[in-house]
Parts: C-alpha cells; structure tokens; sequence
C-alpha cells in the first residue's frame, strides 16, 4: 500500500462539475490584515479554473467547487501572491495574505551553454505551501513570463525571503524542475535538456478520438531519477509532449471512462519521437457511501481501485458521503484510504467482482476510531519494567511509548495499519532485554510482554 498511496500522487481525482457543489470562500487583506480590492483570485480543479476578483471588502467567492484538491491563488501587481492547495469536501472560508513583494530571477539555458529565448514557468510550488499551476491559470490573465534573447527571466509579485520550486518548459526541450529558488537570491541559471517527442491519441474502444483525458507520464531516466510530466488531449484526442529518454510509464484517465493498464516504454536518446496511443475500456460504476463513528456522512475521504497491484481508478465522496467510482471490468480490490484517528469497520479492501456488470452497489462502507495498545511489560525474572521502551516495527506512521513506574505503556495509532497483525518491540536497554510481539491492531486485547535476554 505503501508503493499506492505514492502513485497516487501522479494522477488528479477529477471533479464532476455540478454534483453536490459548494461554496470556498474568503477575504484577501495586507500585512496590516486591512482589505485588499480588485484582487484576481483563480480557483483550479485540474483541468477546470474559474476566476473572481475581489470586491471593496476584500471579499471573493466561488459557488462551483467540488470535492477535490484544489489550488487557490490570489495575485495584485506591487504585493506579493499568496494562495493554498489542498483537499477541500465541503463549504470552507480561506483567508489570504498579500505582503511585500520580491524576484526571482533566472538564466536559462541550454546543455550546450547558450541562452534559451521564449522559455516559461509551466508551474511553481511557493514556499512549500501552495501550487501555482502557471500554465493552466495564463488564458485567464495570470503572468506568465517569458525568458528574451538572453536567456533572462524575472518572475515578480512573489512573498520576500520566500522561495520556489519551478518547472520551466520550452517547445524544443523536456521540462526542467529548479528544486530551490530562494526570493530575492543570486541569479539563477536553469538548464534545458533536449528531449524526445512522445505523441498518440487516447480514444475509446469505437476509435472515437476523447478530449480532455489526462495523461500522465512518470519517467525514470538512466541517472536514476524521476520525473513527471502530464497534458490533456485536444478535442479529437490527439495529445503530444516533450519527455526525457528513458523508461516511461504512461497513465490516462478520463471522467467518462475507466482507466486501462498503464503502459510503460522505453524513450531512447537517439529517437526524434515516440507515438503511444492509449484506449480507455468501458467502465463499471462502483457506487456506495461511507459513513463515521457516528454514521455521519464523511466527505473527502480517499477511495483507490486496484488490480494486481496496478491503480485503475480513485475518487473522493461527496459532501454526503457518496461516492462514484469508474472502474475497468476486472475482478479488484477498493481500497479506502481513511483519514488520521479512523480505520475501516471491516476489511481494509474490499474484493470486488466485476463480472461484466455496468454499475455495482455497495453496502455502507463504515469507519471507526483507531484503537489503543496497552498492556504491561515484565523483566525477564516477572517485574514490572519501568523505562522499558516499546515501539512500532514496520508502521507507517511509527509510535512509541516509554513504560511507567508498574511496566504499564499505551501506543495510539496515528494511521490505519496496512495489515491486520502488526509488529512492535519492547526493550530495556540498560538491563539488555527485549522481545518482539505482533497485535491484532483491529481489535487489541490488553496486553502482557516478559522480556528476554539478548
């Protein structure tokens, strides 16, 4: 599960427009947290932006949003942008500061040395807090610089002593990503590398070109590193993209269809381009609900469909705790993904039969409270064992306590376990004894750990 939640870091859940929408508002203010006017503000649920601008009060308001991840930007010349991204499940104020504005500036330039004219910022990641998809943003009026003759580019409007992650892009080379731009620092020199043309078209399985699919292409180059890259289909399905060579893997998704078993090619230095077309299958709709302790509805909760250890589709519930997830037909396993202090009543995934069936109800999926661990450590003669430290083994989230006076401990999970047993130790290092135990984490019995020597 581990290796899953990672890719789905690739892939954007995409929004259904209009089901059960809701509200994102707020107020944009200065340093002195007095209103800001005639502020652009976007909202973006790839692939989709929407616009506002904020009036005498500072104030802006979206009324289309769905659950999902969105981004959040605000931008007025002379004041530095400010913004969020995140996973937003129902109706949510967000206030944003503009304070004094700095520059970055950049060098671009190719890997033999010379300046790169016409590059651009494809997107920026701002202090590590908020995402400005640059690119998808331009068309409705967010800056967009570009590099001149020299290779030069300023990008400005950004918060003073903060820094960026940027992807620049150019229609002759792959994308570069500057991992740190420090605001207001030295120039900065960006390199761009060639790259190799990777081109196709998705469509569905009558040959019918699909616009608007996402593709997703994570590269893994010969130096060991990864990359991501992703685009959408024109409006006869038709997509193109400059990558690095190296060994690719290709996903697609689209709202309308399931998504089919990603490819993976090998992009060699020498090749001009590559073409990969891709089919999207005929789906079948999973659809149910998940409810909490409480049998309250629970919104934004993360949902993955997965085949032979392969993701084929994820989702998010709605604000009243329903969901729609388009599936391939093929037999897997719904794996839901609860939120910190939950786990699932039953099952951690749950299998699922396709069978050629086009729509499949399923019962309420119910969360319940994470459990605690107790229990008392013994010394290897049957004495409680004070300072004893017991600790997880293999949890994601690791937890670890140190034993009172009587040998007593309590671990509090933090994040629904992968397995049913799990692993933990419990050592005493001045009296050199340990011993390893496994717990039943779905339903914990108290606890009675003798150490041994080692």
């Amino acid at each position: 599960m581990t290796r899953l939640r990672v890719l789905l870091c690739a892939m954007t859940v995409l929004a259904t427009p209009g089901v059960l929408a809701f509200e994102v508002r707020g107020a944009v203010v200065d340093r002195d947290d007095k209103p800001i006017a005639a502020v652009d503000v976007w909202l973006s649920q790839y692939p989709r932006v929407q616009k506002t601008v904020s009036n005498e009060n500072g104030r802006f308001a979206f009324n289309e949003v769905d659950v999902g991840f969105i981004d959040l930007v605000a931008h007025k010349g002379g004041y530095a942008l400010d913004g969020f991204s995140g996973v937003v499940a129902e109706a949510r104020s967000i206030a944003l500061h503009l304070g004094a504005p700095g520059v970055v500036a950049l060098h671009i330039i190719s890997d033999d040395g010379l300046p790169v004219a016409g590059a651009r910022v494809r997107s920026m990641l701002v202090c590590d807090r908020f995402s400005v998809p640059v690119e998808s943003l331009a068309p409705s009026g967010f800056p967009s610089p570009r590099s001149d003759s020299n290779g030069r580019m300023e990008i400005t409007d950004l918060p003073q002593e903060g820094y960026l992650q940027l992807r620049v892009a150019h229609r002759s080379s792959a994308d570069t990503v500057e991992a740190y731009a420090p605001v207001g620092g030295e120039l900065r020199t960006v390199v761009l590398y060639p790259g190799v043309t990777l081109h196709g078209r998705a469509s569905a399985a009558d040959g019918a070109g699909l616009a608007q699919a996402q593709l997703v292409v994570l590269l893994e180059t010969p130096t060991g590193t990864t990359h991501s890259s992703q685009t959408l289909t024109d409006p006869e399905g038709f997509y193109s993209l400059r990558v690095r060579p190296g060994k690719a893997r290709i996903m697609v998704a689209h709202e309308d269809y399931a998504s089919p078993k990603p490819q993976v090619v090998t992009i060699a230095p020498n090749e001009e381009s590559v073409t990969v077309d891709v089919q999207l299958v005929a789906p079948c709709a999973l659809e149910g609900n998940i409810l909490g302790p409480e049998d309250e509805p629970m919104a934004g909760i993360h949902m993955i469909y997965v085949v032979d250890g392969e993701v084929y589709g994820e989702a998010l519930t709605r604000s009243d705790g329903t969901f729609r997830l388009l599936v391939p037909p093929e037999n897997g396993v719904l794996h839901v993904l609860p939120p910190p202090g939950l786990m699932t009543q039953d099952l951690p995934g749950i299998p699922v039969k396709t069978a050629e069936q086009t729509r499949i109800a399923l019962s309420p999926i119910r969360l319940k409270r994470l459990p605690e661990i107790a229990g008392v450590i013994r010394d290897a003669d049957g004495e409680p064992a004070a300072q004893a430290f017991v600790r997880s083994i293999e949890l994601a989230a690791p937890v670890y306590a140190i034993t009172d006076a009587q040998g007593r401990f309590r671990l509090t999970l933090r994040q629904m376990p992968e397995g049913v047993k799990e692993l933990f130790l419990a050592e005493h290092a001045l009296r050199f004894q340990r011993r390893k135990f496994s717990v039943d984490v779905r339903n914990p019995e108290s606890l009675e750990v003798t150490l041994r020597p080692y």
